[in-house]
């Protein structure tokens, strides 16, 4: 797998995130505890995020599906969120894998067909996933937790 590209930076208008915080799902809050969130994108409106889920093709996992309704993407310590807007794909042997997050050379992904919603853990060096986790808030912890990870 290659690198997907560089992390474009994110950008919020002054003010305008305390609020979006507020929003956030409680599994988003708790994890903001233990590392700090930073530019809070605003949310897409309903019908960019229907017309953006219709294109990714693969089931996404609740916890993500309840983040988007808050917000389009955030950073969290030195990894980024992705919203719908910013979802990258990636091909591996296993299939197309659509990116949530990425810190690093690793990634977060769900892969195009399957209607489990798990999520994939990646890294760049690899050629298939090197975990798999059945809720997207656990995969982020995962991703942030762990400064072992290849």
């Amino acid at each position: 797998m290659q690198p997907v590209s560089e992390t474009p930076p994110l950008s919020v208008r002054e003010g305008e995130e305390a609020q979006l915080m507020e929003c956030l799902p409680q599994w988003c809050t708790e994890l903001g505890h233990r590392w700090a969130i930073e530019q809070v994108l605003p949310p897409l409106s309903p019908e960019e995020r229907q017309q953006h889920l219709q294109e990714i093709e693969a089931s996404l996992p609740t916890d993500y599906l309840n983040l988007i309704q808050a917000c389009d993407g955030f950073r969290i310590a030195d990894a980024v969120v992705w919203g719908l807007s910013d979802i990258r794909e990636v091909y591996l042997p296993s299939g197309a894998y659509c990116l949530l997050a990425e810190r690093g050379g690793g990634y977060l992904g769900v892969l195009k067909g399957q209607r489990d919603g798990y999520v994939y853990y990646l890294h760049h060096e690899h050629l298939e996933p090197l975990a798999q986790f059945a809720a997207f808030a656990e995969a982020l912890e995962y991703l942030l937790s762990r400064p072992d990870l290849p």
